[in-house]
C-alpha cells in the first residue's frame, strides 16, 4: 500500500469518527495545507451527507449507525468490502493466511462462543438533526438553538452511562430518561456506535455546550454527579476551558471514565 492509499484510508477513518483525537488533529492540520487531501475529505463528506439526507432520523435510533437502509444485509456488506482502497489490505491478509496454514497454531479461549462486539479505545461521536435533516456531527462546526444532538458511544464491555452537559453559564443539565429516578445512569451495552436513549436539544444561548458521558460499573446518583461537576466548575478558570481535563483528572472520585464533546454555539 503506497503513501497515497494510506492517507486516503486515514481520511476515511477520520470522516467516520474512528481516529484518536491526536491523529485527527494532525490530519486536520495537514488538510489545511494539502489541497488533494482536503478535496478528498470534502468528497467523502458530501457523499456521507447526501446518503444521510435520504434516510429518516429514526433509522439511527437505539442502534447508532444502521447505514444499509433498505439493502439486504449481505449486499450492504459486499458493497463495503469491495472498496478499492481495501484491495492492498486483502493482499496482506492473504499472505498472512498462507503463513498461518503452514505453521500450526493452537488458540485457546476461556469462554467459547463469546461475541466480540467492539475492540479499541472508548470514544464518543454524535448525530445532529436540523431542519428535518440528519447528518454525522462534526465538533468543528457551529451549532444553533433547536439542533437535536444524538450521542453515540463505543465501549468494550457492559457498564452504565450517564449523560451530562454544561453550558457557557455553568448550567448543568442531566439527560436520564426517567427524571424521577434518583439515579442518572442507564445500562450501556458493549459495542460500537450505541445510541444514548435521550437526545439533547440545544438552547439559544451563545458560547459552548460541553457534553460529558460518564461510564461507571455501578449506577450513579444525580445528586453525587451534580455535586462533583459543580465543584469542578468552581475550581476551573473563567470560561470553563479546562473543565474536561479537570473532570478527567478527578474522575476517580466517583469511579468513572469521562469522555467529552465540546460544541460551539452561534446565534
Amino acid at each position: 500500500m503506497d503513501d497515497r492509499e494510506i492517507q486516503k484510508l486515514a481520511l476515511e477513518r477520520y470522516c467516520a469518527g474512528e481516529l484518536e483525537k491526536e491523529d485527527a488533529e494532525r490530519l486536520e492540520a495537514h488538510c489545511k495545507t494539502c489541497g488533494n487531501c482536503a478535496g478528498y475529505l470534502k468528497t467523502l463528506r458530501q457523499s456521507r451527507d447526501g446518503f444521510l439526507n435520504e434516510h429518516p432520523y429514526a433509522q439511527f435510533q437505539r442502534r447508532g449507525f444502521s447505514l444499509h437502509g433498505d439493502l439486504p444485509w449481505y449486499r450492504f456488506i459486499v458493497s463495503r468490502l469491495r472498496r478499492p482502497v481495501l484491495m492492498p489490505i486483502y493482499g496482506v491478509l492473504a499472505a498472512l493466511l498462507v503463513v498461518t496454514t503452514i505453521i500450526p497454531q493452537r488458540v485457546m479461549f476461556s469462554r467459547s462462543g463469546e461475541e466480540i462486539l467492539f475492540k479499541g479505545n472508548a470514544h464518543l461521536s454524535f448525530l445532529v438533526k436540523r431542519g428535518g435533516k440528519t447528518a454525522v456531527g462534526d465538533p468543528l462546526d457551529t451549532f444553533f438553538g433547536g439542533d437535536e444532538i444524538q450521542v453515540l458511544y463505543s465501549i468494550q464491555r457492559k457498564c452504565h452511562i450517564s449523560l451530562v452537559s454544561v453550558d457557557s453559564h455553568g448550567a448543568i443539565s442531566m439527560y436520564q430518561p426517567d427524571t424521577n429516578d434518583i439515579s442518572c445512569s442507564v445500562p450501556a451495552q458493549a459495542g460500537a456506535n450505541r445510541s444514548y436513549p435521550q437526545s439533547i436539544i440545544l438552547d439559544n444561548s451563545k458560547g459552548f455546550e460541553m457534553i460529558f458521558a460518564l461510564f461507571s460499573d455501578k449506577p450513579l446518583t444525580t445528586t453525587a454527579v451534580k455535586k462533583w461537576i459543580s465543584t469542578a466548575i468552581k475550581d476551573s478558570s473563567p470560561g470553563f476551558t479546562p473543565l474536561p481535563r479537570l473532570l478527567e483528572s478527578t474522575q476517580g472520585k466517583l469511579g468513572v471514565k469521562v469522555l467529552s464533546i465540546v460544541l460551539r454555539k452561534g446565534s
